[in-house]
């Protein structure tokens, strides 16, 4: 089976919100909340799921912004009928999951905190023991294997899907220029007056005079500068626009091979870079790219088809919503 990156199914189809639904003021735990075939979660499981998912992300949040995590209870409501739809097709099927299976999942997750204490601490102030974390991860590894019994082993991309996707997005496929760049850097200490940087940029100054007289750079930057490379002489290697800060990645794809720039001031202090070979961009073949495509191309059917299979589950379903 494929190491997914459907992990959050462990828990949740996607990301949900973190907070208490039950703690309501005037809110009953046992109260229903939504029926589904047979089965009846209440505002106490669904506080519980949540809970866990506060666990299970530490040290991974969701980055903001993103447009999967529901931000209202109709979409976590939503969003956990699915997942119970999914664990009730995985119980139907009679999938079944080992203890070694859950203890793998179990420490991949226990790595997540600086060591085992911070962990049961955490289990301890989310209202958990480990037997319930080892009922979480057995439900998200049934589903892991229904997807993979059901959708994902039936997603193939072909030849000529790869190629159309290539052909129609060749500006992904573009290698950047590179440059080999020599750097010297004069600091100037953060809180520094002005006639600290007067005189941190008069040191650069004169370094560029003794360039300009034939003094070479990379002896000049062992002897005067501050920056990381200063003993390789400057060298930073060929580096990407990516590699560099701004205004440094503007000034060095600007240089002709030789040539020297003029002093650059950021909040660092005062900059020299000298380009001694550039490389240009270049459009990287099929063969180079096509797994890349095959991945991109997979990830979206994957995505399409459970939406697909979810749908068709609920279709089929009894849901009352009771809140």
């Amino acid at each position: 089976m494929k190491n997914f990156k459907w992990i959050s199914f462990i828990v949740l189809l996607t990301t949900i919100c973190i907070g208490g639904i039950g703690s309501k003021t005037g809110a009953d735990p046992s109260d229903p909340v939504v029926r589904i075939n047979d089965n009846v979660i209440t505002r106490a499981t669904l506080d519980r799921e949540i809970r866990f998912h506060n666990l299970q992300s530490y040290q991974n949040p969701v980055k903001s912004g993103n447009s999967s995590q529901p931000h209202n209870l109709n979409q976590l409501l939503e969003t956990l009928i699915e997942r119970e739809l999914l664990v009730q097709k995985a119980m139907d099927k009679e999938i079944s999951i080992t203890a070694s299976m859950i203890q793998v999942r179990l420490n991949r997750l226990k790595k997540r905190f600086s060591n085992t204490k911070s962990f049961d601490t955490a289990l301890l102030n989310n209202g958990f023991n480990e037997d319930d974390i080892r009922t979480f991860i057995k439900q998200g590894l049934m589903v892991e294997f229904l997807l993979e019994d059901e959708v994902f082993r039936r997603i193939v991309v072909t030849d000529q899907e790869a190629m159309n996707y290539y052909e129609e997005h060749g500006e992904e496929f573009i290698q950047p220029g590179t440059a080999k760049v020599r750097h010297i850097l004069i600091r100037v200490p953060e809180g520094a007056d002005a006639d600290a940087r007067m005189n941190a940029m008069d040191k650069a100054a004169m370094i560029k005079q003794r360039i300009e007289n034939g003094d070479l750079f990379s002896v000049l930057a062992i002897e005067y500068s501050d920056g990381p490379n200063r003993f390789l002489g400057g060298d930073l290697g060929y580096v990407g626009r990516e590699d560099l800060i701004e205004p440094l990645a503007a000034t060095a794809f600007s240089l002709s091979s030789g040539e020297i720039s003029q002093i650059i001031e950021t909040s660092l202090g005062f900059h020299l870079i000298t380009v001694e070979d550039t490389t240009g961009s270049k459009a990287l073949s099929f063969e180079d790219v096509q797994k890349k495509i095959r991945n991109i191309l997979e990830n979206r059917k994957r995505q399409a088809a459970v939406r697909q299979y979810i749908n068709t589950l609920k279709k089929r379903a009894e849901i009352d919503k009771l809140m």
